[in-house]
């Protein structure tokens, strides 16, 4: 059994807040440590074009606190990647199949028990069988073994479940994938792309793709119809991906062309972007890809999505909070051999050094998954239990002084 990294966060931001209650830590320092073992809520991967997709997945979700945070032993997830388009890989039309590959061997490591890999062609001309043979996502999900609902724009009404959207301000009640209320866990794989009308599709407009009938949400009044379904309990996603590897920065949100054939619409970034704040996710992409002013109040779905509490929109002071951070491979991944280690080569805890929490809260990475064996809960509450055992006899010696200097005084007054 093992201890979650969050778990382990959390606690021991838990003890040092004791600490600093009890006065054994300066309250200055529990704030420098406290921010340094914070988890952020989204990160951005920048690599190179020498880091594979899986490379830059891994470096994403690291500061999340790993794939762990969002799934666990059992639970049955649902993947929703871009299956929109009938395009080759590496046009930015569609999910990059290795990075879909690297998120389900992800999923599958942490022993979910169900895995659907989910979507809905909505153009006629792009059947569900002509998509995945030529995006390649079709071979990635035979390859792994997943289940698939990728589903045609036509489908018996069997296979939605309509769903209610308490919040909703265009509607409250939609037809959605049936299986994607069934599960545990959902996963939105967005591509970052331009549209011709929205005018980018992100994390938020990516949602779409769960709905019977997304007709009506490209266009003013419309665009209100994202921020609903971006607030609907029933498909809330637990974690979003925005693949910014290739971006499609103009024209339509598909087409053939690569980085290599067509630089001028699509261009490598060679990023990652995952989190759990989709509204932050589209606002850095927007920024940062697109060029759009910050906070970027010009793209009608993100700035109702913001206004409707999805999350948060302005990307400078989610940085300067902690609450998102952009990481690097090497910094991120430079102690981790392989996908999922847990322990040292030598099988003994690595535990962190002041330089390295300090490289951390200046937004680098350290892996700390090697501090997470069963000696991670007792070191932790020994540690802590001996800090506050031995304020007590302090406290108890000082009250016991001030009481025996009070009766000295006393008697010396009677006498």
């Amino acid at each position: 059994m093992y201890l979650t990294r969050r778990a382990f966060f959390k606690g021991t931001v838990g003890v040092l807040s004791a600490w600093a209650a009890v006065g054994l830590i300066p309250r200055s320092e529990w704030a420098r440590l406290a921010q340094a073992f914070e988890l952020r809520d989204v990160a951005a991967a920048q690599g190179t074009d020498d880091d594979t997709p899986e490379t830059l997945l891994r470096t994403a979700l690291e500061p999340l606190g790993g794939i762990e945070r969002f799934v666990s032993p059992g639970q049955s997830v649902a993947i929703k990647p871009n299956i929109t388009w009938a395009n080759p890989p590496h046009t930015a039309s569609s999910t990059d199949p290795d990075l879909l590959r690297a998120v389900i061997q992800a999923v599958q490591r942490r022993g979910a028990s169900r895995i659907i890999v989910m979507d809905h062609c909505t153009l006629s001309d792009n059947l569900p069988a002509d998509t995945l043979r030529i995006s390649g996502i079709g071979k990635v999900i035979e390859q792994t073994g997943v289940e698939k609902v990728v589903l045609a724009p036509y489908e018996p009404a069997s296979r939605w479940a309509a769903v209610e959207i308490p919040r909703g301000q265009l509607f409250t009640r939609r037809g959605v994938i049936k299986e994607a209320t069934q599960v545990d866990v959902r996963i939105n794989m967005a591509v970052a792309k331009s549209h011709i009308v929205t005018p980018v599709t992100l994390c938020l407009k990516h949602m779409m793709g769960f709905l019977q009938d997304p007709a009506g949400l490209h266009a003013t009044p419309g665009l209100e119809g994202i921020a609903d379904i971006n607030t609907a309990p029933a498909i809330k996603c637990q974690l979003h991906i925005l693949e910014a590897i290739r971006v499609r920065l103009t024209g339509a949100a598909y087409g053939d062309g690569t980085d290599k054939t067509d630089p001028k619409r699509v261009k490598r970034f060679n990023q990652v972007i995952a989190g759990t704040d989709p509204v932050l996710i589209d606002a850095y992409a927007a920024e940062t890809f697109f060029k759009h002013k910050a906070p970027p109040r010009d793209i009608p779905h993100i700035y109702l999505s913001y206004k409707a509490g999805v999350g948060d929109i302005d990307v400078a002071k989610a940085l300067a909070s902690g609450k998102m951070g952009l990481f690097q491979p090497s910094a991120v991944l430079a102690m981790k051999p392989g996908p999922e280690p847990t322990v040292s080569s030598a099988g003994r805890l690595l535990v962190p050094t002041s330089p390295e929490l300090e490289a951390w809260r200046q937004g680098q990475f350290l892996d700390f998954k090697v501090l997470l064996s069963d000696l991670a809960v007792p070191i932790v509450g020994i540690v802590a239990l001996a800090g506050l055992f031995a304020r007590w006899h302090l406290v108890r010696a000082q009250l016991k002084a001030q009481a025996r200097t009070l009766v000295s005084k006393e008697g010396e007054a009677n006498d």
